[in-house]
């Protein structure tokens, strides 16, 4: 069990790592010869980084279940046989809340080393 929760922590460094980067260079190419180009990269990265933490902490808190609820009702209405036809609201909230929540830390931290560094950067640069 313990191997298990350490192999998703570091998938979800790696994958949150790799998105940043992604973010980084994508900013990066996009702002180049402008002024501060480097540090705006590394800001607007960790700024990004962090904001998508918090709409993950948000999801799992459960803010976004009547969307869920309603597209599987609204995908019901289609079916022949339908699938959650006595499904009611509070239901599916158990069931939701049943599930295994989000990792949030590596996406914290991830957003916060690109941050704080783009931060540095453009502290040195004036």
């Amino acid at each position: 069990m313990k191997n298990s929760d350490n192999r998703k922590i570091i998938i979800s460094l790696i994958t949150n790592a790799a998105i940043a980067i992604l973010l980084f260079f994508t900013i990066f190419f996009a702002r180049l010869g402008i002024d501060h180009y480097v540090a705006d990269s590394f800001s607007v990265t960790g700024i990004l980084m962090l904001l998508f933490a918090a709409l993950k902490f948000a999801a799992s808190e459960g803010v976004f279940f009547i969307v869920g609820w309603s597209f599987k009702k609204i995908v019901d209405a289609f079916r022949k046989v339908p699938k959650y036809k006595n499904m009611k609201y509070h239901d599916y909230i158990e069931m939701k809340q049943e599930e295994e929540r989000m990792i949030l830390w590596p996406t914290l931290v991830v957003g916060a080393i690109f941050f704080i560094i783009g931060l540095i950067i453009s502290l040195m640069v004036m």
